[in-house]
């Protein structure tokens, strides 16, 4: 009798663990030219799970928020400034040659001027096991057909494109 319980209960776990959508998203280094990796987990959800491989294999894990006009309180542009002495450990010759754009705004660096209204539409965090803490923030996102665009900053100075769908 338990052994039939058992067994009854494992489509029930199946469905509810194998049936999260999943969405592939590209990140377009500025400094190296070099591709990573992301995936975002229930994308439609307003709060879920994002996971990224870094070109150097470095693996990421953390979540991300959709907002909207009504209940967003984040800037609409945010300057984020990090101390360029960590972008020196950089493992590619090109890499050490690049300099970040540190003078820019997220919104600048997607192609916003400063006086648009350029309203975050998610944002998510990541930090790597490998010491990368990495910013995404969503300027463009149709999360039902799961494309979107924006553009990411880490800790040690890279910039990136993010590219949502496949």
């Amino acid at each position: 009798m338990k052994l039939l319980y058992a067994l009854s209960l494992i489509p029930c776990l199946l469905y509810g663990c194998a049936f999260y959508q999943v969405t592939a998203a590209q990140l377009y280094d500025f400094n190296s030219g070099m591709l990573s990796s992301a995936r975002f987990y229930d994308l439609e959800e307003p709060h879920s799970r994002i996971t990224a491989t870094l070109y150097d294999g470095e693996e990421l894990r953390g979540e991300f928020t959709l907002t909207n006009e009504h209940s967003s309180t984040l800037p609409r542009t945010a300057r984020l400034d990090f101390d360029q002495t960590l972008a020196s450990d950089k493992q590619s010759k090109a890499e050490a040659t690049a300099t970040p754009h540190t003078d820019k705004t997220l919104a600048a660096t997607f192609g916003f001027t400063p006086d648009e209204d350029a309203r975050p539409v998610g944002v998510a965090t990541l930090v790597g096991n490998k010491g990368t803490v990495l910013q995404i923030v969503i300027y463009d996102l149709d999360a039902a057909r799961g494309i979107g665009s924006g553009v990411g900053l880490d800790n040690k100075g890279n910039w990136y494109l993010v590219r949502l769908g496949s």
